[in-house]
């Protein structure tokens, strides 16, 4: 399931002409095998915990209507395409994932099946007709060694900004674990969701900018959540975690913790910049504002009900 839900490849290729501005190939291989390798150790990280409390969540997509497009312009060149036409095609997804998970749950093992065979099929397919119909090959240098910024940014700060390409094709670790619950969820909660997806797709009728906004929202959050659940493994001390059925040791298993949440922090906070400089009012990053009135609602929201209504995960603590 986590593989069908990150989809990483598709991910990478929708988002990948950023990393080319911000550093090119040299971003794009080196930046990859440090955030693959940052990734494991958040996904290890998460996974020990998840074999302790297993828990449940959802995910927000919007990347289906943007490739669906996308399609349609490259077979119709001609085409203008609107936010009202991609955000009919994003409403028609929501409502195909509503109805399937009121009605068809059941069936969604093997989605994650046909997804995965879809994903493994479309990466192969992509590959080989890239590299056929592709004439003229980039040399060796161009992609290992020349780096490219057009961002307007300092190189340093260019390649970091190249890394969040990599970072958004790879997140979404937990996914596998909202199994464990998901399929109980009451039908108010799903419809609730729906709904709010919906209206929050208006936006980028309205302004694209603050749809953006709230969609990079969703990566800062899920790396703040792991860097705040990882970060509390840290401060109490690993010998105080539960049995579990797979973990680290002590020592390997502070070094993985620590490696996830550096990695998360770096890169919730390379969310927050623009993309290139100088900033206009269309080109500037809102995400911060977002940011700041989530912990400003989840502060307000703690302090007025949750802390009095809010119970965590239950252990059971057996004597030796």
């Amino acid at each position: 399931m986590s593989l069908t839900v990150t989809a990483t490849w598709t991910g990478l290729a929708s988002a990948s002409s950023s990393a080319l501005i911000s550093g090119g190939g040299v971003a794009m291989i080196y930046g990859f095998l440090y955030v693959a390798a940052s990734g494991y150790c958040v996904a290890g990280s998460l996974g020990e915990l998840c074999s302790i409390w297993p828990t449940s969540g959802a995910q927000v997509g919007y990347v289906g209507a943007q490739l669906i497009m996308a399609l349609a312009i490259m077979y119709h060149p001609a085409f203008d395409l609107q936010p009202w036409q991609q955000y009919l095609v994003y409403v028609l997804l929501l409502t195909f994932a509503l109805f399937y998970n009121l009605f068809l749950s059941r069936g969604l093992p093997a989605i994650n099946h046909l997804g995965l065979f879809v994903l493994f099929a479309g990466w192969i397919v992509t590959l080989v007709t890239l590299l056929a119909k592709t004439p003229q090959k980039a040399s060796a240098r161009f992609v290992f060694a020349d780096f490219e910024n057009a961002t307007g940014w300092p190189d340093g700060f260019a390649w970091l900004q190249g890394l969040l390409t990599l970072a958004y094709s790879m997140t979404c670790f937990d996914s596998a674990a909202h199994v464990h619950k998901g399929f109980d969820a009451p039908i108010n909660a799903i419809v609730f969701c729906y709904i709010c997806q919906v209206l929050l797709g208006l936006l980028s009728i309205g302004s694209s900018a603050a749809f953006q906004a709230v969609l990079s929202i969703a990566l800062i959050g899920l790396n703040i959540s792991y860097a705040i659940v990882i970060s509390c493994v840290l401060i109490t001390g690993r010998k105080n975690l539960p049995p579990r059925e797979w973990g680290y040791g002590v020592k390997s298993g502070y070094a993985v913790n620590i490696v996830a949440v550096v990695y998360c922090i770096l890169v919730s906070v390379l969310f927050l910049f623009p993309a290139s400089v100088p900033v206009t009012a269309t080109s500037m990053n809102y995400s911060s504002c977002v940011v700041a009135l989530v912990f400003v609602s989840a502060t307000v929201y703690w302090f007025a009900r949750g802390r009095t209504t809010y119970k965590g995960p239950v252990v059971d603590l057996q004597e030796d």
